[in-house]
């Protein structure tokens, strides 16, 4: 998936992450690359504020040992 960011904005927008969890689960852990990022709980969502443009591999990890990443693409607009 593409994210569009403003050249304006930059390092000011924010990116909602959010997992979908099986029942359960207390805690999801989020990760861009190796980077912790931050955990929410079932059906909570969580503001990424990405520093620039690029490729990341999102991934998001229950307290289960459930897993999904997704790859994103930043892009800047002007």
């Amino acid at each position: 998936m593409v994210y569009s960011l403003r050249a304006k904005r930059l390092g000011e927008e924010t990116i909602t992450l959010r997992a979908t969890t099986a029942a359960g689960v207390r805690e999801v852990y989020w990760f861009v690359g190796r980077s912790f990022l931050g955990k929410a709980p079932p059906g909570g969502s969580l503001a990424w504020k990405p520093e620039g443009p690029g490729s990341f591999v999102v991934r998001a990890v229950d307290d289960q040992g459930q897993a999904d990443s997704r790859l994103v693409e930043l892009a800047v607009v002007r």
